[in-house]
Parts: structure tokens; sequence; C-alpha cells
């Protein structure tokens, strides 16, 4: 294998190693407290959250003597309350369980008129709505075309 080709893999390696070691970032945010929270979501003046910087608000999730937990996922619930529509965007640390494990979305509905619509998923940013791209494209294109570039030399 060339040198420049051997470079371009390892350059592309350790940007997506990085990339993927990071902590996550969530949109946080609640519509009742803020109307660019809602859908249609505007987030060009709500900030991306590093939810490592979170975890001393979840001490409650663990037991005696354990770690820290490191958030894994992002959420985004969508709540009807007697008719009022609140969405609720953040950091997680605990993945869905039970009859819900192996769903990204799920619906529930509760007594009072309350009506939930919860998603969970794994990339940054994802909680922002139905249609996100996520970080690792944005982190891959760049480095195909960066590959591509340094193998035609």
């Amino acid at each position: 294998m060339p040198l420049n080709r051997l470079a371009a893999f390892s350059i592309i390696f350790f940007i997506y190693a990085i990339s993927n070691g990071a902590a996550i970032k969530c949109w946080e945010c609640n519509s009742k407290y803020d109307h660019r929270c809602g859908d249609t979501f505007n987030n060009y003046s709500v900030a991306l959250v590093d939810c490592d910087q979170r975890s001393s608000e979840v001490q409650h999730l663990l037991t005696e003597g354990e770690e820290p937990r490191k958030a894994n996922l992002c959420r985004k619930t969508m709540q009807s309350v007697n008719d009022e529509i609140r969405v609720i965007r953040g950091c997680g640390w605990l993945p869905n369980e039970g009859y819900y494990k192996d769903r990204s979305c799920y619906q529930k509905a509760g007594t009072h008129h309350i009506q939930v619509f919860h998603c969970a998923c794994k990339e940054d940013g994802c909680n922002r709505g139905t249609t996100s791209l996520t970080t690792s494209i944005y982190t891959i294109v760049p480095a195909l075309f960066t590959l591509l570039v340094l193998c035609k030399f």
C-alpha cells in the first residue's frame, strides 16, 4: 500500500475514533418554558449540551459505590396533557427496557388525558426531530473526500 494511502486511512480512522469517543451531545430544552423547543424545532437558537456535564443531575440512578454513568443517548418526548402539547429534549442515561427495549420510539397513554410519544437515539443532536442527519455522516463524508483526493496523488 502506498504511503499516502496509508496516511489517508490513518487520518480517517483517527477522525472517526475521536468523534465516536467523545461525549454525546443532545439538544436540551422544554417547550413549556421555551417555545423554540417545540415542533417545528428552532435549533439555531438552542445550543447542544455536552451530556457528560449533566452527570451530576442523575446521581439518584446510582447504587452505593457505583461510578457515575456516562450518558449514551438523546431523548425527545412529546406529551399531551389536557390537550396542551409539550416537547422535552435532553440527555439519557438509561436505555429503553422491557417491552420497549428494541424500539427507538414508542407511544403510551395514561389517565387524565395524558398521551406520550417518546424517542431515544444514539447520535449527536439526533433528538432535534424526525429528519436529522447524524454526526457520523458529517464525519465520514469529509473523510472519504480526503481519501479520494489523497489517493489521486
